[in-house]
């Protein structure tokens, strides 16, 4: 059971997401469900999602051609 679920949308953000994705995952008190949404980025978005989706269970990738 998860106490809250995060949805973060995704389109060429690379220089940003590291530091969101960090973010979130550094909550304490509560337990997080994780979702990121690629919207068909061209940069290295969903390559860095996808970085962290294999080493944290938390985290679901969705990726979506835009």
């Amino acid at each position: 059971m998860y106490d809250v679920a995060v949805i973060t949308p995704v389109y060429n953000t690379q220089d940003e997401l590291h530091r969101c994705i960090q973010s979130i995952l550094k909550q304490d008190g509560v337990t997080i469900q994780y979702f990121i949404v690629d919207a068909g980025s061209t940069d290295n978005s969903a390559s860095i999602a996808r970085y962290y989706q294999k080493s944290d269970s938390r985290i679901t990738l969705i990726e979506k051609a835009n």
